[in-house]
């Protein structure tokens, strides 16, 4: 069997993300691995003509340092009411597409496994 090393662990604040995120730091803790919290924040498909001016909708635009340092925060805190927390974390934010966006930190990050939970 292949070593695990790095676990990413999607979180989307949901009762699911919370049980996904204590699995994934009992594994983590129990294989010797990094741990990859990742949180995709995702923009809104259509806003009013008011609203869109105002919306971060990648970086560099208007207002996207704020709103991810809001979500970083929320995760933070997420993160703080954890039972417990790995010695190797990291903590990523990143916009976009839920799906495809934790495909492609999973493959560009080398992470060896996935604990996300599910809405049932």
């Amino acid at each position: 069997m292949p070593a695990v090393t790095r676990v990413l662990v999607p979180i989307d604040f949901s009762p699911s993300a919370r049980a996904a995120l204590e699995y994934a730091t009992f594994l983590a803790a129990r294989l010797g691995a990094e741990l990859e919290v990742l949180h995709v924040w995702e923009p809104p498909g259509y806003v009013g003509p008011d609203t869109l001016a105002r919306l971060p909708l990648a970086p560099g635009q208007p207002g996207w340092d704020q709103t991810r340092g809001e979500v970083e925060r929320e995760v933070e805190h997420f993160l703080a009411k954890s039972v417990a927390r790995p010695n190797r974390l990291s903590v990523r934010v990143e916009a976009g597409e839920p799906s495809d966006t934790i495909l492609k930190v999973a493959k560009d990050g080398g992470s060896d496994l996935i604990v996300m939970g599910t809405h049932g």
